[in-house]
């Protein structure tokens, strides 16, 4: 048993299907008819605190998503506002700050703790943080790429162990290189779907910018998706072998999980399993 002696965060995300009885009461925007295919994503994600409409009570259910507003909402969905991830955001806002302070986010510069959260969690990346939020590039659109990247990432998925070769997109030459195995890994998992078009093509329009409602449809297929917990304390031990990984948590108590498949560990934002466990950290 290899002993770690630094204080870290523990993130155990269970990837598996979660029959979670998805059932929101109707919320009381006048613009969401009750029958409308976005309806039950856009109250539950409201009921939850996720996403809000505007003042005047409308939804607004057709206005397009900037990037920032939808990685907040990846970020909230993700479980920033959870109270066990209190140390984790406190771990991530240390880890990032000087990355992020590097980025004028004009009037959403207040919610830099999300973005960091986002980036300790590996559903954004440090090393391309600048290029895709600076230069008032946080206000452009969310395409659809962007989305399929950014719930691969958010999931877990081994992007390396993913083949592009099943896509059979009318457009599928047209998807950017880096976003063509996210892409696959979204479509394969029924995380997003092609646009049939007037013709009867099947495209992926990967640069179409997404709506609220769309952005909510694919929030709410996550949720459906994933069982997340976060526990955040101190590894006392680590088995190499049986995959063993016991540890205190903030309350004292201890605490023990098997690192098969099915869990993802972030250490200090890294992922837990590329990690030289023979090392004391």
């Amino acid at each position: 048993m290899k002993n770690l002696k630094k204080v870290l965060a523990l993130v155990v995300a269970v990837a598996m299907i979660a029959s979670m009885g998805l059932v929101a009461s109707a919320a009381s925007y006048s613009d969401v008819a009750s029958n409308a295919s976005y309806a039950d994503a856009v109250n539950l994600l409201s009921n939850l605190g996720i996403i809000t409409g505007y003042e005047d009570g409308t939804f607004k259910p057709d206005k397009s998503i900037s990037k920032i507003e939808a990685v907040l909402l990846f970020a909230r969905v993700a479980g920033f506002a959870d109270a066990n991830n209190e140390k984790i955001v406190e771990l991530a806002n240390d880890k990032y700050a000087a990355v992020l302070d590097a980025i004028d986010l004009g009037a959403y510069t207040n919610y830099k703790n999300e973005i960091a959260f986002l980036l300790y969690k590996n559903v954004l990346s440090a090393d391309t943080i600048e290029e895709y939020l600076g230069e008032s590039k946080y206000l452009d659109e969310f395409p659809r790429s962007d989305a399929a990247i950014l719930i691969a990432n958010l999931m877990g998925a081994d992007i390396k162990e993913i083949s592009a070769s099943s896509l059979d997109f009318a457009d599928a030459n047209q998807i950017p290189d880096e976003a063509v195995k996210y892409v696959s890994y979204v479509v394969k998992e029924g995380l997003m779907n092609g646009v049939q078009k007037d013709d009867g093509t099947v495209v992926f329009d990967a640069e179409k910018a997404l709506s609220r409602a769309q952005v909510c449809v694919l929030l709410y297929r996550i949720i459906d998706k994933l069982n997340i917990s976060a526990e955040a304390g101190i590894v006392d031990s680590f088995d190499t072998e049986s995959g063993v990984l016991e540890f205190t948590n903030a309350e004292g108590r201890e605490k023990s999980y098997v690192i098969n498949e099915d869990v993802k560990v972030i250490i200090n934002g890294e992922n837990g399993k590329d990690a030289d466990k023979s090392q004391n950290i």
